[in-house]
């Protein structure tokens, strides 16, 4: 059950797998060689267009056997995790934030080299991260100081500090309605919430995003058109809330990451909500637990609790009202990114109990814009971009998911350190990285 899955639906037979109305034997993949794979495109599919999709971390190849013995969460743990990088996961723990890395020998390299440390490229990375609700005390100064020479966050406060680097991520930031709860059913009462919102005060609150205009980043190939305001409005959205005739309690729950970011974000938002007359309670989560086996042999497996509650929203258990996600877009066409909506070409599939389709998340189905998003499947060119773009306009007007901030990767970069650079979908790269004088700064015993 993953939304990615219409990353590779140009694949002769895939979306008709996904839908259960074709077996892994029809999927016209085959495997030619150890390194080789013959793919079929279905007919009016775009080959260019699947070699980028190709490049998304989400179809990044592990092998078969590495999640046999924790189904779902051979990701989540040292002890079954894959990696495919100069690095692997040699030990994580939750509690303290610490992450150890070590050299996956073999990447792209001779198992036989005998110096990693000038063969292998990154030579090395020292990485600190947040123990788990703790702050670790390293800002701007640091790097201005050359104490630390990279730093992909800073505190809300020092954000607007120095020079960033920033690029936009294939991602974006959403508050998703629960429309099966009877408050949210009406898509005028969606719609006046989202109206409330005032996009600018939160980019102004958080320092790097755009304010979103739309479902569909400009980066991930959305609407040219500005499909939604960036500002409030609050005389049209009590016109439509008292024309939504609303008989339920304006009550419900916003379920949101425990992070400073995710914080100022919700309180612009409720503020705005109370403002419209709706009481709501904000419930910050961090880690979910799962134990896997009992006894001598169980194992905790931890997640973000946020990520969980999606999770099992796709397999129909919906724990939420409200509940804020980073949607991700996975590449630059906005038919990934829409289809995710849809009830048929979602990409969770049909197994369920008497045939029934899964629905998106938010439990939002709707003909309409399942027939839109279907016919751009089936076109070419500008017909394929003109129902893309109808699609984004008629789910933003329903506004099942509540666009808020088009994510941007952002990195302070301390001079001497060189060739940092962001890839297509956003995220940093240090393959060519270089530190100016680098000996300076390591041990006696390591120099």
């Amino acid at each position: 059950a993953n939304p990615a899955a219409a990353l590779l639906y140009d694949i002769e037979n895939a979306s008709e797998l996904k839908s259960g109305k074709a077996t892994p034997a029809d999927l016209m993949v085959e495997a030619t060689d150890v390194y080789e794979l013959k793919i079929t495109y279905r007919e009016g599919g775009d080959p260019e267009q699947l070699i980028k999709n190709l490049a998304s971390v989400a179809t990044a190849p592990i092998r078969e056997p590495s999640d046999k013995s924790t189904i779902g969460y051979w990701s989540k743990s040292p002890a079954t995790i894959v990696s495919n990088g100069p690095f692997r996961m040699a030990s994580y723990s939750v509690a303290s934030g610490e992450i150890t890395l070590e050299r996956n020998k073999g990447y792209h390299q001779s198992p036989d080299i005998e110096d990693y440390d000038n063969e292998v490229r990154p030579g090395a990375i020292v990485a600190l991260t947040t123990p788990l609700g703790e702050q670790i005390e390293v800002s701007y100064a640091d790097i201005t100081s050359k104490t630390v020479f990279y730093l992909s966050d800073a505190p809300l406060a020092e954000r607007s500090s120095g020079k960033v680097k920033t690029a936009d991520h294939t991602s974006v930031y959403t508050y998703v309605f629960n429309t099966n709860n009877p408050l949210f059913k009406d898509a005028k009462v969606r719609t006046a919430l989202s109206m409330a919102v005032d996009r600018e005060a939160i980019i102004a609150a958080i320092t790097y995003g755009k304010a979103a205009d739309g479902f569909v980043p400009d980066v991930s190939g959305g609407s040219t058109e500005a499909l939604i305001s960036t500002k409030a409005d609050l005389t049209a959205a009590r016109k439509l809330i008292s024309e939504a005739n609303i008989t339920a309690a304006k009550k419900f729950t916003l379920t949101i990451s425990d992070d400073a970011e995710s914080v100022a974000i919700a309180e612009i938002v409720v503020k705005a909500w109370a403002d419209l007359g709706f009481e709501v309670t904000v419930n910050k989560v961090t880690t979910a637990t799962t134990t896997i086996g009992s006894g001598p042999s169980a194992t905790n497996i931890y997640d973000s609790a946020v990520q969980q509650s999606a999770k099992l929203a796709g397999l129909g258990e919906t724990n939420f009202d409200v509940i804020a996600l980073d949607w991700q877009t996975y590449t630059d066409d906005a038919f990934v990114a829409l289809a995710s909506l849809t009830t048929g070409l979602n990409g969770c599939g049909t197994i369920l109990p008497e045939g029934k389709s899964r629905t998106s998340i938010s439990g939002w189905s709707d003909t309409k814009y399942d027939g839109l998003v279907a016919s751009a499947f089936a076109a070419q060119g500008k017909d394929r971009a003109g129902y893309l773009a109808e699609a984004e306009a008629y789910l933003c007007q329903q506004m099942p998911v509540m666009p808020l901030v088009f994510n941007q990767n952002a990195a302070f970069v301390a001079k001497g350190l060189s060739k940092i650079s962001f890839n297509g979908f956003g995220n940093v790269v240090f393959t060519d990285a270089k530190q100016k004088s680098y000996h300076k700064y390591l041990d006696e015993d390591e120099q």
